[in-house]
C-alpha cells in the first residue's frame, strides 16, 4: 500500500485510517492478521481514490 499512500495527502490518509479503526481493523487485528487488515486498508484507500 506504499505506493497509493504517496498520492493521498496526511489529512486524508488519516481520515482513512479513523474510518478503518471505527471498523474495528485496530493494531490488534493487525497483530492477529496483517493480510486481513493490508485488504481492508487498500479496499478502503480505493473507495476513496475513485471517489476523487
Amino acid at each position: 500500500m506504499s505506493s497509493i499512500e504517496n498520492n493521498i495527502s496526511s489529512v486524508d490518509f488519516e481520515m482513512i485510517r479513523s474510518v478503518l479503526d471505527d471498523a474495528g481493523y485496530d493494531a490488534s487485528v493487525l497483530v492477529e492478521d496483517q493480510c486481513l487488515f493490508d485488504t481492508a486498508a487498500l479496499l478502503v484507500t480505493k473507495l476513496f481514490l475513485g471517489r476523487h
